[in-house]
């Protein structure tokens, strides 16, 4: 729970003004709980795997989105990155 910034008392998230003096809270920091999502382990290992892969380290990227796809065997975003890293090497290699 957050305190109101002017009286420092207690108030909820949703509040539109503080109920012990007023104050009009920043609509930003009323809304902040409902559009923040929580990133789960996966959500981490898709980025950084969509990291080295935009790096060009294409190995490393292979190995997260494989690890992925251990636990999380219907992963769409996992599927589709592996299948363009290994497009590319494989285009690369007809070079």
């Amino acid at each position: 729970m957050k305190n109101c910034p002017k009286c420092q008392s207690e108030r909820l998230p949703e509040d539109v003004y503080c109920g012990m003096c007023g104050f009009k809270l920043d609509s930003f920091d009323r809304m902040s709980h409902i559009t923040q999502k929580e990133l789960t382990v996966e959500d981490v290992r898709i980025k950084l795997g969509t990291v080295y892969y935009k790096m060009g380290k294409y190995h490393e990227a292979i190995d997260i989105f494989e690890k992925i796809l251990k636990t999380s065997p219907e992963d769409a975003v996992a599927k589709r990155m592996l299948e363009s890293i290994k497009d590319k090497l494989f285009d690369s290699i007809g070079e």
